[in-house]
């Protein structure tokens, strides 16, 4: 993914030095692209950024639900080809998707659905990444600190509303709050900025403190 992104930019004629931006796992992909390509890079900005230490800081059972999305992934590839998603979804019972678009115009958002939930293709892309996750978190651990690299972590909380009462949700957020500190001091020269009211779909809930986010970065790199 990084070395296309880097083809991709080259390509395109989109001169560096680059502030990348990247949600959950895409914060993976733009800090290996910065430790690919540290000469070509101006700053980054995690927005709910996975951190590769939370399988192993995260309670047994916050980790089982990376596997149930993985399977549940896996079967909705299968269902997809034969257009059960799509059935599924003109009976409105997708919403739990759906639900993340709200803030999107209606127009929009049914161009959104037919491009992503009802294409198989998609559900095998989401299946593929999670699968190879912890492959990824490796190459990630491997990266290191960015030095002074100006860096903004942007974090939300984790959505535990429907996770089992038995679960230890407390833990779970103090954990995912820690990893996120640990994200912000990858760089001598970043800022944490909370959201107490975001989840973790902040790009699509909560754009416009993407955008305040950027800005700071992009104040930084100007100065």
């Amino acid at each position: 993914m990084v070395n296309e992104l880097h083809k991709l930019l080259h390509n395109a004629g989109v001169q560096g030095p680059y502030v990348l931006v990247g949600h959950s796992l895409g914060g993976f992909n733009v800090r290996l692209f910065a430790h690919e390509y540290p000469s070509e890079m101006a700053g980054l900005v995690l927005v709910a950024s996975g951190n590769e230490n939370d399988n192993a800081r995260m309670p047994p059972e916050y980790r089982k639900i990376e596997e149930m999305n993985k399977q549940s992934d896996r079967w909705l590839a299968i269902l997809a080809r034969f257009g059960i998603i799509r059935i599924a979804g003109n009976m409105g019972l997708l919403s739990s998707f759906t639900n993340l678009l709200v803030k999107f115009p209606p127009d929009l958002q049914a161009e959104i659905i037919a491009l992503t939930f009802y294409r198989s293709q998609y559900w095998a892309m989401a299946y593929a990444e999670l699968s190879a996750i912890n492959e990824s978190k490796a190459q990630v651990a491997a990266t290191g600190s960015f030095g002074d690299l100006p860096l903004v972590v942007l974090s939300g909380s984790p959505d535990v509303s429907r996770l089992p009462s038995s679960f230890p949700v407390e833990q779970i957020r103090q954990t995912f709050r820690d990893l996120q500190v640990e994200l912000a001091g990858l760089s001598s020269q970043s800022t944490h900025i909370i959201c107490d009211t975001c989840d973790h779909y902040i790009p699509m809930t909560n754009p416009d403190m993407v955008v305040d986010a950027i800005n700071q970065e992009l104040a930084v790199v100007h100065r």
